[in-house]
């Protein structure tokens, strides 16, 4: 755990996960691409502990489920019946990275 916490990349990484999240919340980028670059940043971290990814995976699982669902329907954003879900997945993603900073 110290080395993930040590780590310059590591702490690069978890900022830019964050600033994708917002990015997202500001409409500048798309549901595709933000489940799209989370997947990317956490898997070129260093030393992740399993707890940690676990959970990570868990939220990011719910983003990547909500654009399927939203790509099936020929869509970039959410269905209106997965905005809540989505928006909980995202405030959980944002907790986990905070408690790693």
């Amino acid at each position: 755990m110290d080395n993930f916490n040590q780590s310059s990349f590591n702490q690069a990484s978890l900022k830019a996960l964050e600033r994708r999240i917002d990015l997202y919340d500001q409409s500048k980028i798309g549901l595709p691409q933000l489940s799209q670059d989370l997947s990317s940043i956490v898997s070129e971290m260093i030393d992740i502990p399993i707890n940690w990814h676990h959970k990570f995976m868990k939220y990011w699982g719910v983003v990547e489920e909500v654009n399927a669902l939203a790509l099936e329907k020929d869509s970039c954003k959410p269905l209106p019946s997965d905005q809540k879900i989505l928006q909980k997945a995202l405030a959980e993603l944002r907790v986990l990275i905070h408690e790693e900073q």
